[in-house]
């Protein structure tokens, strides 16, 4: 298949969320599945993170800051919250959009994938899902309406809930790189005492894969080395929570 097959295939495994799902962080694994009410669930990362894995191109059930930490950033124009050239962007863009939360990288709270493309915003249609059920919807007015709601963040600032970014999965044919822009060869052996911007990545990871609750300041500090600790013993066993995070642990982080 080539890329934009793929990225078709993606389109089509959110579909049938569409009008379904009913909003729930708690319950956000069940995006494809029924629970045991009946209903089927998820929220705005794990439906469009779910459609992804069900299309065969997954990149883990992940929060919008592990995206934003693990997917490629597109290069493209933003200006007061509008993507003023279309053409750069792809069915299944990922669109990442402010929130609230201090602790997360440039606020990101949100995201909207890109159902299909246009010549312009008006033209081009978002799905997500910002509560209630997934849906469609005009891409201009969507950014419109964020740029222009002002919220309280959790560290007393305001500000607007508008576009930050846009990152992509499913890179154009012959351009495939490597899951956060990383290869086997960049990534480093870090632990307690380390100070990077690997670390950094490895607290966002960490907070979004395990909800560790780091505050991802690049210091491999105690803190960090207890939450690596948690996560290896989940994902691989008891003997092997050293707290050092090498090719094993980066593996299951950005696997």
């Amino acid at each position: 298949m080539n890329a934009e097959q793929k990225r078709q295939a993606v389109i089509d495994a959110y579909k049938p969320m569409i009008g379904r799902n009913k909003y729930s962080k708690d319950l956000r694994s069940y995006y494809n599945k029924k629970y045991k009410d009946g209903n089927y669930y998820s929220d705005c990362s794990s439906s469009t993170a779910g459609a992804y894995i069900d299309a065969g191109y997954g990149f883990g059930l992940i929060n919008t800051e592990g995206m934003y930490e693990r997917l490629e950033k597109v290069d493209i124009p933003i200006k007061n919250g509008q993507i003023t050239d279309t053409s750069k962007l792809r069915k299944g863009d990922l669109l990442l959009f402010r929130g609230t939360s201090h602790r997360r990288p440039l606020y990101i709270g949100h995201v909207e994938m890109v159902y299909s493309v246009g010549a312009s915003a008006s033209s081009t249609v978002l799905c997500g899902h910002p509560g209630g059920k997934p849906r469609t919807i005009n891409m201009y007015d969507y950014c419109y309406k964020q740029q222009n709601k002002i919220v309280t963040r959790t560290d007393g600032t305001k500000g607007n809930r508008g576009l930050v970014c846009v990152v992509r999965k499913i890179q154009d044919d012959g351009s495939e790189k490597p899951v956060g822009g990383m290869s086997t060869v960049e990534v480093k052996t870090l632990k307690k005492g380390h100070k990077n911007e690997q670390v950094r990545t490895v607290q966002y990871l960490l907070n979004s894969r395990n909800n560790a609750g780091l505050n991802p300041d690049s210091d491999f500090g105690s803190k960090t080395e207890v939450a690596v600790k948690a996560f290896q013993k989940k994902t691989m066993g008891e003997s092997e929570a050293d707290g050092i995070v090498g090719s094993k642990t980066w593996a299951k982080l950005i696997g």
